[in-house]
């Protein structure tokens, strides 16, 4: 059984806590509780529940464990229903077909930055935009529309996301890496990207590193 809930329902909380996916799905929560155009669910096995699914706008997010063949097929075909344009879940939640892509979530444990780190904090959401527009290619996507700028704009204002990011000698952004979710235990990192002009100097590499050591600091998985 699946059910519709509030953003602020406890059990959906509970449930998507130490997860990548469920970080995604908390993130959400907080930053969208009362808006249209946000929705979440819990699919329940008995009294207990199974999966979580939320959906902001077009894009989607499944959180859940081992499932059985019969809930697998439940829950792919209520996000098949939802009619939405990207859906991320952990793999096995939904059957291969139904997937247009896969890859790894990893998680960090590296060591700490150098003091001498070139990295930055970057809280301007229409620097990072310019930049992951720029960077859209093999391996990275950013839609660049007024909803994806206005939801990014959002996150960094409100304190749901943060960005690193690496200056050339002329002060503009030519790398980056940011949080794309944040719950009180997990950080989803992602938007991590370099101008072609500037790659393969490990300037995302030190976004990347520098990101992880502020999260590490305040005890948070990454």
């Amino acid at each position: 059984m699946i059910r519709l809930v509030q953003a602020e329902d406890r059990a959906l909380r509970k449930f998507c806590q130490e997860s990548a996916f469920g970080c995604r799905i908390l993130t959400a929560a907080e930053c969208y509780p009362m808006a249209s155009f946000a929705a979440f669910w819990t699919q329940w096995d008995s009294e207990k529940i199974c999966a979580a699914v939320s959906r902001i706008e077009s894009d989607g997010t499944v959180c859940c464990g081992s499932l059985s063949a019969e809930q697998r097929e439940e829950l792919a075909l209520f996000v098949q229903s939802l009619g939405m344009r990207s859906v991320l879940a952990p793999e096995g939640a939904l059957p291969p077909e139904r997937m247009r892509g896969s890859g790894a979530v990893m998680r960090f444990s590296g060591n700490a930055m150098p003091e001498d780190s070139a990295a930055e904090p970057v809280s301007s959401a229409r620097e990072l935009a310019g930049l992951f527009s720029r960077c859209c290619g093999t391996g990275f996507d950013f839609s660049g529309d007024d909803a994806a700028y206005v939801d990014l704009s959002h996150r960094l204002r409100h304190g749901f996301c943060r960005a690193v990011g690496v200056r050339s000698a002329c002060g503009a952004l030519c790398a980056a890496a940011m949080t794309v979710a944040e719950s009180e235990t997990e950080a989803v990192v992602g938007g991590v990207c370099t101008l072609p002009e500037y790659r393969e100097r490990g300037l995302a590499s030190a976004a990347v590193q520098s990101l992880c050591t502020m999260l590490k600091n305040e005890n948070r998985n990454i």
